[in-house]
């Protein structure tokens, strides 16, 4: 069921036009972006919001099952509205939230303008499709993704006046179910005394 978590508040605190969310595994970036998408969608008429991972595959699996889920959770879905072939929705007022990827810059420029945006683990996209997103995009810009590595986010987005810079991780979850928790903690300990172990816990838990 869904539920109203830290990391939703923090989400919904941000006000930038583009809002940039690494997080750790469990921290519930993805599946709070989207439902703060699904609830934008509702009460804005006639909006277009893009949802894009690396492969359709990726965005099949990850946003789209959330998207799913929530709306299917919160009693929202219709059947009529949903196209699955081109995997878009469309809300009773018009509005659409569409879950797609790109091949290269020339089909990221060929999808039109939209409204919003959401890059989904966005340091596995090319830059220059989410530059040619960025520039048709009037509105939000979300981008998440786990903190793997150092990539062109950090050196041109980070410190930047139009951008909110939150880090979640599975503190920010409450909703997270008491096997995972246990899990995680079982990583930890193994940390003490493993060098993988450790990075690993810097990079998806902290």
């Amino acid at each position: 069921m869904f539920t109203r978590t830290k990391a939703v508040n923090k989400l919904l605190d941000l006000n930038k036009r583009v809002r940039v969310v690494p997080g750790g595994t469990w921290a519930g970036k993805t599946y709070d972006i989207i439902a703060i998408e699904i609830d934008y969608a509702i009460k804005n008429p006639y909006t277009k919001t893009t949802v894009v991972a690396e492969t359709i595959p990726a965005v099949k699996s990850g946003a789209m099952k959330d998207f799913i889920e929530i709306m299917d959770q919160t009693k929202r879905w219709r059947e009529g509205g949903w196209n699955a072939t081109s995997r878009v929705y469309t809300f009773p007022n018009r509005s659409t939230i569409e879950f797609t990827a790109f091949e290269n810059e020339g089909k990221a420029k060929q999808a039109g303008k939209r409204d919003r945006l959401f890059v989904n683990e966005v340091n596995t996209v090319n830059k220059e499709i989410v530059d040619a997103l960025f520039i048709r995009t009037s509105g939000v810009i979300w981008l998440d993704y786990n903190p793997t590595a150092r990539f062109w986010v950090n050196d041109e987005l980070y410190g930047k006046p139009h951008v909110d810079w939150l880090t979640l991780t599975y503190r920010d979850n409450e909703a997270l179910p008491q096997s995972i928790l246990d899990e995680l903690y079982r990583r930890r300990e193994k940390a003490k005394e493993s060098d993988y172990w450790n990075n690993w816990c810097k990079v998806y838990l902290d």
